[in-house]
Formats: C-alpha cells, structure tokens, sequence
C-alpha cells in the first residue's frame, strides 16, 4: 500500500485566513472497519502555507496574519530544513514542527518558542534543545498552473508523494488504509508510541469528492484563554510556584474558571515569577465535560497551543545589543558584530567594558521589565516588555 499524506478542505483559499471546515470525534470511537476512510497522524505543529517557486527556495509563513504589521508571518530563515530550490510552481499546506535527537515529534511549546524568537535567537535554540525541523505536507491548493483544491484526494497523494520523494525536507504523516494498518496507527497513537502523533488522527474521506476531513482526537480537548494566574494554596515546604491560571473562551470573554492540573513545577515556578508573559495565551486543556454555562468540569492542561500563541510572546522585544570590549575596543567593528542581532540601531554609547547599540527608544518598555541573555561569547542581548498600543 502506498504512503499516503494529505487532506480536504472544503473551503476556497483565501491568502493568510484560510475557512477551514471540518469535523471532531473522539479517537476511541473510530472504526477501523469503516469504508471509504484513509487515516493519517495528527501532527500537532504550526499550519503553514508553502509557496513554492521555479527555480527558488520554499517559502513558508502561517496561515494567520501578523497582528501588528497585518502582513503575513514568515517562518522560512528560522527553519534549517529548507535548503533546496525547487523546479516547479505551486502552493501547498503543511504542518512545520520538530523532532528530538531520537526522531520523535516534541511538545508544542517547543515549536512555539523558537517561532517565536528573532533569526539568529531561534537557530541558536534549535542547537541548544538538539532539534531538527520539519514540514509535513498535508494538502496541495495548486500546482504548476492547475487549481487543485477540489481535486480528488488520489490525485493530491500523487502530487505530495512525488514532492515529498524529490525533496527530503519535507515529509509526510504516516497513514493506513486497511482495517489492520488503521487499528494498529490507532493502538500506535493511543499508546503515546507513535513519533509524529500525541494527539489523534486525521480521516479522510476518500469516496466523498469534496468532503471535509474529519480529527479524531485522544482527549476532549478545549482551547481556552488565559486571564490571570493563581498561587498555589499549599506549597508545602516548597519554594513557591502558580497554582494555575484563570480563563475564559475568548480574551475579553468572561472568566469561567480555573485550571490547576497538568503543568509541571518549572512551569509552575515560572507562571508565578512572569504572569505577564502566560496572561494572553492560548491553552489546551482537556475535560470531562462543559457545564450549561459553558465552565469545564475536571479541566486539567494539555499544552499551549502552537499557532494560536505565534506572536503572544512577540510583546518582549529586543531593546540592546551589548558587544563586550573583550572582542573589540573599536566602535565601528562593535557595530559591525551587533548588526546581525539588530533589526535597526537608534543610538549608542561607550562604558569602561563594553560597546552598547540600542534597538529601540526606551519609551516603547515597560519600566522595569527588561532582562540580558547571553547569545554567544561577548554578545548579549537585553530584552523588554513593549508597551501596548493605546
């Protein structure tokens, strides 16, 4: 049986806001006996939309717009894997994430994180968690001319299995056909075994032209938004760490609860040091069940979610570059060491040990919220919190 990647979409592509309509079910309920299904692995990455250009290197940025500039968010310069040029014309989807030294798929928090950083900071993460990016390939929207959105799903299969064969940067969700391959991808994702899924599976309907493709998931999962953060009640001799969050559905909805399972003590510690930094982010969590009044009964956190929370973590920003002395006592060769790690220099000064480039005027931070971070020997960055716009 061949390899199988892809799924349908129902709705026009729309550029940046795509409609996307589809189904939810619950993985247990699936069954694998059902006709006219293909599954494939849930990989739980950032959605991104892939250009690709005769003669010129994929270009990948997310299906959302950027909040600030309304343009779109470019991922291509933070993502290694992309490297060869290609030799047709087309645009696909896809689903960018990483895998560890062993191969599998890590948390989405990861993927959100080094999205989230400037070029150089994000490449430099990468290194340090010892991860490999990569994009699977999951829907083909046109290729070389032709619009494919509606085209039948063996045809896309066709298209994405000869792509992803000519270039091993990208990849494709594993996916059974028959009832055995289909009960064992299940039993392989149930289990938390399979290395591109923790989640659940896609299904496919491969009978019904045009259909929406359906997830199955492993959880009753929610994505909600956190407002606040608690303390933890009794810490019990322990240094003290969040409790948990508050949230609501959406990010001026009202506050329906709280949430104080699944996090881990370093994520505990951390809420509880930097609120500001979780306040705004998308959550998954998972529950037993939604009350009348729309609360989650039993609610326990799952991970944040990756494209919802691209940019929430854009509001700090780098303020100054700091070139130590040690490297250079010569302003000019300072500068020239900064400029990879600014985007524009405002101003700059001199002290006894160091050489300092300023990224931004001190009027855009929050007073008081900035820290320094090492980025290489002699180089060190200063963070701030940017101020809201009014």
């Amino acid at each position: 049986m061949a390899f199988l990647p892809g799924f349908r979409k129902t709705a026009a592509f729309i550029p940046y806001a795509p409609k996307i309509h589809y189904g939810v079910k619950e993985l247990g309920k699936l069954d694998p006996e059902h006709p006219g299904e293909a599954w494939s692995a849930k990989i739980d990455g950032a959605h991104s939309v892939i250009k690709f250009k005769k003669g010129k290197l994929p270009d990948l940025f997310s299906h959302r717009r950027s909040k600030r500039t309304g343009g779109k968010i470019d991922y291509t310069a933070k993502l290694p894997h992309i490297k060869t040029p290609v030799n047709f014309n087309g645009q696909f989807r896809g689903e960018t994430y990483a895998v560890d030294r062993t191969g599998k798929a890590v948390e989405p928090e990861i993927v959100t994180s080094f999205l989230n950083r400037g070029v150089e900071n994000s490449l430099a993460y990468q290194k340090q968690m010892g991860i490999k990016t990569k994009t699977a390939l999951i829907d083909v929207e046109s290729y070389n001319g032709k619009n494919m959105r509606d085209a039948p799903f063996e045809e896309k299969r066709d298209v994405m299995e000869a792509v992803a064969k000519h270039y091993p940067e990208f990849t494709l969700p594993a996916i059974a056909w028959t009832p055995k391959t289909k009960e064992r991808l299940k039993k392989e994702v149930l289990s938390g075994k399979h290395k591109q899924s923790k989640e659940g599976l896609i299904v496919h309907k491969t009978e019904v032209r045009g259909a929406p493709f359906l997830k199955a998931k492993i959880f009753n999962e929610h994505d909600v938004v956190v407002r606040d953060i608690f303390e933890e009640e009794s810490p019990t001799g322990r240094k003290p760490m969040a409790g948990g969050f508050y949230y609501s559905w959406g990010e001026h909805g009202d506050i329906k609860g709280r949430v104080g399972t699944g996090f881990s003590h370093a994520e505990k510690e951390d809420m509880l040091r930097h609120p500001k930094k979780y306040i705004g982010r998308v959550a998954r969590v998972q529950a037993t069940k939604v009350s009348k009044n729309k609360v989650l009964l039993k609610p326990s956190f799952i991970h944040w979610h990756v494209e919802k929370n691209i940019e929430k973590q854009a509001a700090w920003s780098k303020q100054t570059v700091i070139i130590d002395k040690s490297l250079t006592k010569d302003r000019e060769e300072a500068k020239s060491l900064a400029r990879p790690f600014t985007d524009k220099m405002y101003t700059s000064r001199e002290t006894g040990s160091s050489f300092r480039f300023r990224q931004r005027p001190p009027s855009k931070f929050v007073p008081g919220s900035f820290r320094t971070k090492q980025v290489k020997p002699g180089v060190s960055i200063v963070y701030g919190e940017l101020k809201k716009a009014s």
